[in-house]
């Protein structure tokens, strides 16, 4: 049922993509045979002055039944003068998340993140991207102590309005009382596509 749940969630969230009229918005799906995640970004409302900001809703649900629902803000600054390939970047992200494991809880977080863009020289513009988004007890709720999700990518842009990536994630919650909770420490595959 639960799977039933996410799977709409899931749907809804690219139902609303399709359907936005507004430029500059991004659908993302990555996933592999345990897990899957959907996140639609949109614009920066002019008003924040957040121009490479990205700002999102995503869901994510794996096999052993876990679903997390999250929200985004994320800026990348600007490159150094000249040419310089390296980016860095700030923000934060909460999660809600409902685990099925050890014993069935909903927890939250928010998270500060943190992340490096390192674009590769080539004909095809290709990057290696890194983001840690961290939440210590403070800003952990309900049985969690802790939040940790990292993430490794490789992107390849095929087009102005497609890449594709490969890349690792770890997600992992410390709960009280009770041993460290995985939600996903795999290899995944994936598009992002704006319209």
């Amino acid at each position: 049922m639960l799977r039933r749940a996410a799977a709409t969630v899931l749907l809804m969230l690219f139902a609303a993509a399709v359907q936005a009229q507004a430029p500059g918005r991004e659908v993302e799906i990555n996933l592999h045979d345990d897990a899957a995640e959907v996140v639609l970004y949109f614009p920066a409302a002019d008003e924040m002055y957040f121009e490479p900001a990205e700002m999102g809703v995503g869901a994510f649900f794996n096999d052993e039944n876990d679903a997390v629902v999250t929200g985004i803000l994320h800026v990348m600054g600007p490159p150094a003068d000249g040419f310089s390939p390296l980016q860095f970047g700030a923000g934060g992200k909460g999660f809600l998340m409902h685990l099925d494991e050890p014993d069935t809880s909903t927890v939250a977080a928010l998270t500060l993140g943190f992340s490096s863009r390192l674009t590769l020289p080539s004909h095809v513009p290709q990057a290696l991207t890194a983001r840690v988004h961290l939440a210590p007890n403070i800003t952990s709720f309900g049985k969690a102590e802790r939040v940790l999700e990292a993430v490794l990518r490789y992107e390849l842009n095929f087009t102005p309005l497609a890449s594709a990536f490969i890349g690792y994630r770890s997600l992992r919650v410390r709960l009280e009382d009770e041993p460290t909770h995985t939600l996903d420490r795999s290899l995944h595959i994936g598009v992002r596509i704006a319209y």
